[in-house]
């Protein structure tokens, strides 16, 4: 009895349908039976034996019908209560598409693109971003709304406590956010937290720079922090695989290429003349040589980043048993030929086109659409199993200094 009963539980415990736990019931009686009764059964040793060998392949069998199959061969379905995919989404800051690099910094990722459709990833070849700043771009993402909608109900959400993030909690969701350094992200929404923000370093980073007294040594501290920060992040990914009971949720912002420019293409720690900074466009690029160092550093962290990104993506797909949806984007272009005031002087061309690839489910639809409001709404739409996300094919220019001064620019941009 105390066999049929233990084996009972363990059947109920691992189940994943009635069928497969009728199959671990119907075997927790057998074997209950067979070691109760052992004793009277007038068979020679010998079938007893034979008898055993049987029981035992009809164990493996019941365990590789209750365990593995429902752990390895999970369909996803939205809204019907099976089992929720892990859903990782890494957000590439600077990260555009590839065509655009090729013309505007001289660098072929081609061989990028091809490991992410080589892993199974579409990669879009027509993606555009629907704002040219990191704080809108991602802030709109995780809401699934533009930065500027006017509903009050939307509006009390932000940034750092997303909407999203609250939709898929109440279906059962554990909300993980990464960091690698951007002030503005604290992710004080989520469930957990890894990284830091950087404010307090950013603000040491600019007051050393506005004195003399800044040395060399101290400067190289902060270069070597940020590398610290970029190599975490991608660990932390790393780490993150291993699926767990509960379905999570894993965002993560990784603060490259965008500048300061720390890694070289092989990984080797650069830097690169000047104060360390997180400036961007004409912040950044405010003469000719400066210009030169931009395209030298963004290319080589680029080329960096991407093989980094293309270990993490192929980890996640040799070790997850879970179902996985996997997002790849960058949140604006580089920023070579952007005025971070003046719009005529900006390259849109340069500034909007992203990275923007993913792998889905069966069962799930395309996305339509060329913007993360578009794409990222058919997904998670489609992902909740109800109509969630208020999408936007537009795309708005904004100067840094006035980010809701906003300016359409989406018929400019291909």
């Amino acid at each position: 009895m105390a066999a049929v009963v233990i084996a009972s539980a363990w059947a109920l415990r691992f189940a994943h349908s009635p069928m497969v736990f009728w199959v671990g019931v119907t075997l927790a009686v057998v074997l209950g039976w067979f070691f109760a009764n052992w004793k009277r059964i007038s068979i020679t040793l010998l079938n007893r034996f034979g008898f055993f060998l049987v029981l035992v392949a009809a164990v493996r069998i019941g365990i590789v019908v209750v365990i593995i199959v429902p752990r390895t061969d999970l369909r996803f379905s939205a809204g019907n209560g099976e089992v929720k995919p892990d859903i990782f989404w890494i957000v590439l800051d600077g990260h555009g598409r590839s065509d655009e690099i090729k013309r505007n910094l001289g660098v072929d990722n081609s061989s990028f693109v091809k490991e992410l459709e080589n892993s199974g990833m579409t990669v879009r070849t027509d993606s555009v971003a629907n704002y040219c700043h990191t704080v809108q771009s991602v802030g709109s993402a995780l809401n699934l709304a533009p930065a500027q909608i006017p509903n009050p109900e939307i509006a009390a959400y932000t940034i750092n406590r997303p909407r999203l993030v609250s939709a898929l909690r109440a279906q059962g969701y554990k909300s993980i956010a990464v960091r690698t350094g951007f002030p503005a992200f604290r992710f004080e929404g989520f469930d957990l937290v890894y990284g830091s923000s950087d404010e307090s370093a950013l603000f040491e980073g600019v007051l050393l720079d506005g004195f003399p007294i800044a040395s060399s040594t101290e400067g190289e501290s902060r270069f070597e922090a940020r590398r610290t920060q970029l190599r975490s992040g991608l660990k932390t990914l790393q780490y993150l695989i291993e699926p767990t009971t509960k379905p999570r949720f894993i965002f993560a912002h990784i603060l490259a290429p965008h500048p300061p420019f720390v890694f070289d293409a092989t990984g080797a720690p650069v830097r690169l003349e000047g104060a360390f900074n997180f400036s961007d466009g004409s912040d950044y690029i405010t003469d000719e040589k400066a210009r030169i160092r931009y395209r030298e550093g963004f290319a080589g962290q680029l080329k960096w980043v991407d093989s980094q990104v293309e270990l993490v993506i192929r980890e996640i797909k040799r070790r997850q048993k879970r179902p996985t949806i996997l997002i790849v984007m960058g949140d604006h272009g580089s920023k070579l030929c952007n005025d971070q005031e003046n719009l005529e002087q900006t390259d849109v061309q340069e500034l909007f086109p992203i990275l923007f690839a993913y792998s889905l489910l069966p069962g799930m639809g395309a996305p339509k659409g060329r913007t993360p409001l578009e794409i990222l709404g058919d997904i998670f739409d489609d992902v909740l199993g109800y109509p969630f996300a208020i999408r936007a094919k537009e795309s708005w220019f904004s100067p840094k200094s006035n980010l809701r001064d906003l300016t359409d620019v989406t018929d400019r941009v291909r």
